[in-house]
């Protein structure tokens, strides 16, 4: 293979966390028929970089030349500045070869149609991709098949077909396909395909969205009705009440999540192919980095890639279908802050809940774009007061000791030291019952230490009482915390919500400050930023 003929002089190792290396290993990295890892980190990136470079040679180039611009790709890839899509990661260099992520396909009112466009399916799933579908020109259910004299049973009934089908074909071997399903508003099935996720266990492998019009968005705005159009004969059915149609969609997302909605007459504005045919489809993606609170604890939308997850919304579990997210490609990411300090990045369209408006009693929220916020908007954060936590590494007191040595403390080669500066000193000098060293004595009496442990020694002269331990420096290094550079890693992100507890309570006990009052209101806040990592 010319690819293979291509050299790397980059010896640049990647450096991936603990969690990136399990995702790897067994989602990405090659396998014999034995099913054994066959290929390393920097094996897979010198692999895609090598064979995407490949490109060079049919435009002229030479190995050489290629060869550099492999080792441009793969230095980016190894710094973790840039990844390529799931199928990327999946088929480059490999038989399949098939690179892309999103496609659409047609589905047309026919027999013969409509199974092509389920073997299309299988093959594009089975080589990584995920597949987006407009029914909207399925005829109804009911309408007369002249062809053999029966009744059609409707696009949501094929939908269960291609949804039958995506169950038993793998993506590239490694996953489940992913659908988008769209429907026309003026569809005479409309309030079928927005029922048809009511039951969880339905249309597992499909995201649906209701193709909304110009024309709708102006009968609900007057409270008026808008026309069901058969898409077999042209001809309108019946009138339907515009208010009708969206509340049922309103009442049922709120209840899933799903349907969404897809305004066809807005993204056909700026179809540039128009002359080829009007966009009627899309397929799903969301930003990478995005932070998501699922029942195993916070993890980003890259973890959470091929995985099948529970994400938590206000307290509440809901199960995505079992491929999770899929990589889909590269957009333009903002970084939305708050005058408070929270902040995320974020794509343009990533949908924010905005308070619209506050009472004493409650909040009026709504979900907004981000790109459509203006400065002075108010952010309702997620309510999870509801749900009891999550498991996984350590708990309260590695947290708490975690926290007090991020807010003031040293890690050095062989242990972790911990200052407090007690605000109530006796006259003989000694701290009078400081709750904060208090509880950092607890903390650290439960674990592993020394016979001749003292807890906390005075430093003479500055008012200041250091505590040493080893353990708490074995944490930082699990952790992934080194020396003078203290910073929040995916490695702590994954720790339980007791560590959590813990480390925020730490962290808050010795940097954190009370401001503002009961008439100006009262905020909670840090001295100095976290770094993450």
């Amino acid at each position: 293979m010319e690819w293979e003929k291509i050299l790397l002089s980059s010896r640049k190792e990647p450096h991936i966390s603990q969690n990136g290396l399990i995702v790897l290993e067994k989602r990405y990295l090659a396998k014999n028929d034995k099913g054994k890892i066959v290929e390393t980190p920097a094996g897979l990136f010198q692999r895609v970089a090598k064979f995407v470079a490949s490109a060079d040679l049919l435009h002229g180039k030479s190995a050489d030349e290629a060869g550099g611009t492999a080792d441009v790709f793969y230095e980016m890839l190894a710094d973790l500045e840039f990844l390529p899509n799931t199928p990327t990661l999946m088929n480059a260099g490999r038989p399949l070869g098939q690179l892309s992520a999103c496609f659409v396909l047609p589905v047309e009112d026919s027999m013969d149609r409509i199974f092509d466009a389920v073997k299309h399916m299988a093959l594009i799933h089975k080589s990584g991709g995920g597949t987006g579908f407009s029914f909207s020109k399925l005829r109804p259910k009911d309408d007369i098949v002249r062809s053999t004299a029966g009744v059609s049973s409707g696009p949501v009934s094929f939908m269960r077909i291609f949804n039958t089908a995506t169950e038993t074909v793998k993506q590239g071997g490694t996953r489940r396909g992913a659908n988008m399903a769209i429907l026309a508003v003026n569809h005479p099935d409309i309030l079928d395909f927005v029922r048809s996720k009511e039951n969880r266990d339905a249309l597992t492998n499909f995201n649906i969205s209701a193709g909304i019009t110009d024309g709708f968005m102006k009968a609900l705005e007057k409270d008026g009705e808008y026309p069901l159009i058969n898409p077999n004969t042209k001809k309108v059915v019946r009138m339907m009440r515009a208010r009708e149609v969206f509340d049922l969609i309103v009442q049922k997302a709120w209840e899933s999540g799903e349907p969404g909605v897809v305004f066809l007459d807005r993204i056909n504005e700026a179809n540039t192919l128009k002359s080829i045919g009007m966009m009627e489809s899309t397929n799903p993606c969301v930003s990478g980095d995005t932070m998501v609170l699922t029942s195993q604890g916070p993890r980003t939308v890259h973890e959470l890639r091929g995985v099948q997850f529970t994400a938590v919304v206000h307290g509440v579990p809901h199960a995505s279908a079992p491929e999770g997210f899929f990589g889909t490609g590269v957009k333009k990411i903002y970084r939305l802050r708050t005058r408070e300090g929270y902040e995320i990045r974020c794509t343009a369209d990533h949908p924010v809940l905005r308070a619209a408006s506050i009472s004493r009693s409650s909040i009026h929220a709504e979900w907004t774009k981000a790109g459509e916020l203006s400065i002075g908007d108010k952010i309702s954060l997620h309510n999870h007061r509801a749900l009891s936590g999550w498991k996984g590494a350590y708990g309260f007191n590695e947290g708490y000791l975690v926290g007090l040595l991020f807010g003031d403390g040293t890690i050095k080669k062989d242990k972790a030291v911990i200052s407090v500066w007690p605000r109530r000193i006796a006259v003989n000098g000694n701290p009078i019952n400081d709750p904060v060293m208090r509880k950092a004595l607890e903390c650290a009496r439960s674990m592993p230490h020394r016979a001749d442990f003292s807890g906390f020694v005075e430093v003479k002269g500055r008012g200041e009482y250091r505590m040493s331990l080893a353990a708490v420096k074995t944490i930082c290094r699990e952790l992934g915390i080194v020396p003078r550079h203290k910073t929040i890693t995916p490695v702590l992100e994954s720790c339980s919500s007791d560590f959590y507890r813990g480390f925020l309570r730490g962290l808050f006990d010795t940097d954190g400050s009370v401001q503002g009052s009961q008439e100006k209101g009262i905020s909670v806040r840090m001295l100095r930023a976290i770094l993450f990592r």
